[in-house]
């Protein structure tokens, strides 16, 4: 049996970003919950709050459903993640009465499409000014390409985070936890403390405990790929503003592990 009231306590303990509209409520509302808080719980929350709650074969059952869905809904969709995608959410379907002893399980016959939406031309807006010293202005939020970001202590919040951020650093995709936004000489900077992180992975007690030869197979393979575990921080670093790439989620899952979830777009964002 699921504990549910572990699993609530490990739901409602996240701090939302300010691009997810709507507060996580617990799961025995979730025939209340609507279209934005299903999209959340399947892309972003269930995996970490699930695991090791739910039995190792279920669970990396359902994990195939997240990382065919989740890679099939990025910007930069390309032949390969279609591919695996369809591989996932067809096993998926195949494993689903194995699992559940269940015969309901229909095949996916369409799985959408990809969206591009026009870029931006970079500028920025700066928000917020707090102080001014020798020159170089402080602030805490900043919007560049129409997202606003936001530094770890702009506001006193109980319910959300809005620090997490994937930035380019020395050529290479990274993340972090933005800490301040400066501007000198009319260049505008982002103080952050990076992140160590793994691609998300099974632990061993769950993997020992996989017998299904379908389910088997994919524990080679990187599942999940929009989710990676925290291992750590590093010291605080400097960039240049124009490296920020996009916000992504924190969660810190009570009695558990730190992950962060990169969105797999940004047109869904409320």
């Amino acid at each position: 049996m699921v504990d549910i009231e572990l699993l609530d306590r490990r739901l409602l303990g996240i701090k939302i970003p300010e691009f997810f509209s709507r507060r996580q409520r617990t799961l025995h509302d979730h025939t209340h919950w609507k279209a934005s808080e299903m999209r959340e719980w399947l892309l972003h929350f269930s995996v970490p709050v699930l695991e090791n709650l739910l039995a190792p074969e279920p669970y990396l059952h359902y994990i195939l459903l997240v990382s065919g869905i989740s890679t099939l809904v990025r910007d930069d969709l390309k032949k390969i993640d279609a591919d695996y995608a369809e591989s996932c959410l067809i096993d998926f379907c195949e494993i689903y009465p194995k699992i559940y002893d269940d015969k309901i399980a229909k095949e996916i016959l369409s799985l959408g499409k990809k969206i591009n939406l026009p870029t931006q031309s970079p500028h920025y807006l700066l928000l917020s000014r707090e102080m001014r010293d020798n020159g170089v202005k402080v602030f805490c939020r900043l919007q560049f390409r129409g997202t606003v970001f936001y530094s770890k202590g702009y506001q006193d919040a109980k319910t959300r985070n809005d620090s997490a951020c994937c930035f380019s650093h020395n050529n290479v995709t990274k993340k972090g936890i933005i800490l301040l936004f400066l501007e000198y000489e009319n260049q505008i900077n982002v103080i952050i403390q990076e992140c160590f992180s793994v691609p998300f992975n099974l632990g061993e007690d769950i993997r020992r405990q996989i017998n299904n030869c379908t389910l088997k197979a994919y524990l080679d393979k990187t599942i999940c790929r929009h989710i990676e575990k925290i291992e750590g921080f590093s010291e605080n670093i400097v960039i240049s503003a124009k490296k920020l790439l996009k916000k992504c989620v924190l969660m810190e899952i009570y009695n558990s592990e730190s992950f962060i979830s990169i969105p797999p777009n940004t047109s869904e964002h409320n």
